[in-house]
């Protein structure tokens, strides 16, 4: 009997200690695999035939001036276009001016500013961290309700995505208690992560500044400072990729932390947009030097490969025509992405420019005397340049993916 008590502690033991190890192996082989972004980028002949069937230029009414565009989305063959500073102005796919709305102030039923702007079914659904708020409209702007931020929640970004509020911090004057909150419709918490839940390398996930796109009932977070994506699906949050911190020499490339206000002459790249295409990203690297180095890349998540298709070299202050994607068709240029969007059965990437912009490019020596693949489309542009004015509202590029 004393025997088989024995043998029955020692297989315990044993149990326990193969449970261990099994769960040590898991936990390092989960973080070994996490991959890596390519060190380099592979160089490749980009043509825009590669991802776009068509483009328009759409010039936006000037009855209701407006700048600093914070979103653009597509509902029901109508172009919402709201502003950090309030105004929310509705086009048709022609450019005319439908509606003009703002309910900027401090009443209960308006906000401070727009943060980020997503039409949910028939409402409108606007972040305003000024008032610390997501405020509820219809489609007209009659106000219907609120929620009111979480108690330790000080500022951030929203997201939608399989019926729940994403709210991801992004507060530099205070340490946040969450990293994210994910809430219903109603605003009642559904589950959320804690500012230091996660020992997740290289360091924790929250940080002041974040890029997300959502895609395939995917959010992909990436936070600058960790120099990580993480995947986000439904209470799944791991990471999903990690940035190169290195340069080529092997030398660390330091943080804005360690930098402070006076970045290295080499400069730290960075992420600063990520624009889903289907089945891959173009996402815009900026390394803040003098002069400022651009690269654009084509990224295929599942080969974890990326294709550079431009590396630009600029001083600040140069107007969108200098930086993003080659513009083939009109033989010179680039086109800088600024939103994704889509309907039913299109999706579009979006391209807003001032007038400035495109009057300084259609009269430049390089547009001039470029040779165009598709001459319609520079006779497009050089009509469209014959009617503006500089005090003209910004003229929207649509590009439609394949």
């Amino acid at each position: 009997m004393l025997r088989r008590i024995r043998l029955i502690r020692i297989l315990k033991v044993l149990l326990i200690f193969t449970s261990i190890i099994f769960v040590l192996s898991c936990k390092k082989k989960s973080e070994v695999s996490i991959p890596k972004f390519p060190t380099s980028f592979v160089h490749t002949d980009f043509t825009m035939d590669d991802l776009f069937s068509d483009i328009q230029f759409i010039p936006l009414s000037s009855d209701v001036p407006f700048t600093n565009p914070v979103a653009t989305v597509l509902h029901d063959s109508l172009l919402y276009i709201p502003t950090y500073d309030g105004k929310i102005l509705v086009f048709n796919m022609t450019g005319q001016l439908l509606h003009s709305f703002s309910k900027r102030g401090r009443g209960p039923e308006e906000y401070g500013n727009i943060k980020n702007f997503n039409i949910i079914g028939e409402n409108i659904f606007i972040n305003s961290t000024v008032s610390k708020r997501i405020k509820i409209y219809d489609l007209m702007l009659n106000f219907k309700r609120d929620i009111i931020y979480p108690e330790g929640f000080t500022y951030g970004d929203l997201s939608y995505l399989d019926s729940t509020l994403f709210l991801f911090s992004g507060s530099s004057f205070k340490q946040p208690k969450y990293d994210w909150i994910a809430m219903d419709k109603k605003g009642r918490i559904t589950s959320s992560r804690n500012y230091f839940a996660s020992k997740i390398p290289p360091m924790s996930e929250s940080e002041a500044s974040c890029v997300n796109i959502t895609l395939d009932s995917c959010i992909y977070l990436y936070r600058e400072e960790s120099d990580t994506i993480f995947k986000i699906k439904s209470n799944m949050y791991a990471p999903y990729f990690l940035i190169d911190h290195d340069f080529e020499d092997g030398t660390k490339r330091l943080s804005q932390i360690e930098l402070g206000n006076y970045p290295t002459p080499k400069g730290r790249k960075r992420i600063v947009r990520i624009i889903s295409t289907g089945d891959n990203w173009i996402i815009m690297y900026t390394t803040d030097c003098n002069p400022v180095i651009s690269e654009t890349v084509i990224f295929n998540p599942e080969q974890n490969v990326s294709h550079l298709i431009s590396k630009i070299t600029f001083d600040k202050g140069h107007h969108q025509f200098n930086n993003g994607i080659p513009f083939d068709w009109i033989g010179t240029g680039y086109l800088f992405p600024n939103f994704f969007i889509k309907n039913d059965k299109d999706n579009y990437i979006v391209s807003i420019q001032n007038p400035s912009g495109i009057l300084e490019f259609t009269e430049s020596d390089r547009f001039l005397s470029s040779t165009p693949k598709y001459p319609k489309i520079k006779s497009e542009l050089v009509d469209l340049s014959k009617n503006l004015t500089l005090d003209d509202n910004p003229i929207l590029i649509l590009l439609k993916l394949k």
